[in-house]
């Protein structure tokens, strides 16, 4: 309760110099800047537990969102709408997670996850897709983005240079401490406030893609995004999360080949920027390949067993999974062999596996379609040709979706700060869609008016 007397001084302050003026734009700035950091409490359950989540919460972040739900019901001038090919796949996996209930051993886990999944939906995509309504939200909504990756570089900076796991505003016990790169060595994984290093990798590489696809592209708001990718860069770089690194490199690479095949950038653009990218990692070159080769711990090579526990858990409940949110639960009916006696346990290090294990067949079929969704909803923005603003926008989302989807094959995606935010990015894609739209259709009403 602590964090309450730092957290309402602030948001009473934004109230006064910019909540007055734009009261949606406030309840975006605090629900998107606030959602990574640990403000959540537990209304039903809340029992330790490695997993989705060990009860039904509510955050700061989801009060914004809900307040903005009710002051558009009373603002909007038109319908709630969303038409678009992402709630399908979204509605199936809710249902899939619901059907696996059939065979899970902790029932109202299950129901955690499913109200979960529910809750992010609602509010991060469906509340945010409506709220924004023009260019100029839209805009909004990305820079506070930005200010949201520039506030956990800051502190990921703040804690690799004290040591000390600063996280001034959880409402809980906060990060408890580090973990090391590897035993021997002095450096610490940074975790941001999410509170896994990780995590913070799959949190930082989308909001850094995005802010790149922008900077290079764009004149607006440069210094911001300048700062808010150098120490969000600083914060990934501090993460020492593999995953993380190469889901961003390859994303990367692909967003310079995009803007030079579309001639945004030039060949003598994209070596500068490679240039200068190789220079400021030249000072962590020793601790990154250690990271990299570490194999002492044998990180790496203990999540084999896992996938082996994954597999058999999938042989034995193929179609509706052992039930979501509950494989640490089950996971020792399954390790029965020889060869996974004495191992470290821990959820598998894939989502996709993880999902296959606990929702089956139909679960992981619906999780590919909506991955695959949230890729596609980017199409209409980088394809359309009035606004460069909105091109990079989505361009640089989908470059996120892309290093996710990478980052999923050796992590778990089970944070809700982490599922919200890809939520939120779609959002962008599907409010940037029904903009496009209107324009398009604004366009053609003028020309036909004009022959008239």
């Amino acid at each position: 309760m602590d964090a309450l007397k730092v957290i309402i001084p602030i948001y009473l302050i934004l109230f006064i110099f910019y909540g007055l003026k734009n009261i949606k734009g406030y309840l975006l700035l605090t629900g998107i800047v606030s959602l990574p950091f640990k403000t959540t409490y537990t209304l039903i359950g809340g029992s330790p537990h490695v997993g989705w989540e060990q009860g039904i919460v509510l955050s700061i972040s989801d009060v914004s969102f809900i307040l903005l739900f009710i002051y558009l019901l009373f603002a909007k001038k038109s319908a709630f709408n969303m038409h678009s090919k992402i709630i399908l796949p979204l509605i199936l996996f809710i249902v899939a997670c619901s059907i696996s209930v059939l065979n899970s051993v902790a029932g109202m886990r299950t129901l955690y996850q499913v109200v979960a999944f529910s809750r992010m939906s609602f509010l991060y995509y469906f509340v945010l897709t409506n709220s924004v309504e023009n260019e100029n939200d839209l805009n909004d909504v990305v820079m506070f983005l930005s200010i949201a990756l520039l506030l956990q570089g800051i502190l990921a900076v703040l804690q690799y240079v004290t040591g000390k796991p600063y996280d001034p505003f959880s409402t809980g016990s906060g990060i408890a401490q580090f973990g090391s790169i590897m035993e021997g060595m002095d450096a610490k994984r940074v975790v941001g406030t999410i509170g896994k290093p990780n995590g913070f990798a799959q949190y930082l590489v989308p909001l850094l893609l995005l802010n790149l696809s922008l900077l290079i592209g764009i004149k607006q708001l440069q210094k911001l995004r300048l700062m808010a990718i150098l120490f969000g860069g600083a914060g990934l770089s501090f993460s020492f999360s593999r995953g993380g690194w190469i889901g961003f490199f390859i994303a990367f690479l692909f967003l310079l080949y995009i803007l030079y095949r579309d001639r945004i950038i030039s060949i003598k653009y994209i070596f500068c920027i490679l240039v200068i990218l190789i220079i400021a990692l030249l000072p962590l070159y020793t601790v990154i390949s250690t990271r990299i080769g570490d194999y002492q711990n044998q990180s790496a090579m203990s999540r084999i067993p896992l996938m082996k526990i994954a597999i058999n858990m999938i042989k034995e409940h193929p179609f509706i999974g052992v039930g979501a949110n509950t494989y640490r639960t089950v996971i020792h009916s399954y390790t029965n062999t020889p060869d996974l006696k004495n191992i470290y346990l821990h959820l598998v290090h894939n989502m996709y596996l993880l999902v296959f294990a606990e929702v089956g067949l139909v679960g992981i079929v619906t999780w590919l379609w909506l991955m695959i969704a949230f890729y596609k909803e980017a199409t209409p923005s980088i394809e359309q040709k009035q606004s460069r603003y909105i091109k990079l926008v989505g361009l640089g989302i989908r470059m996120g979706i892309i290093s996710a989807a990478v980052h999923m094959m050796v992590s778990m995606y089970i944070s809700t700060k982490i599922l919200g935010s890809l939520f939120i990015l779609a959002g962008l894609l599907t409010s940037a869609n029904k903009i496009i739209k209107e324009d398009y259709n604004y366009t053609e009403k003028q020309a036909s008016r004009s022959s008239v």
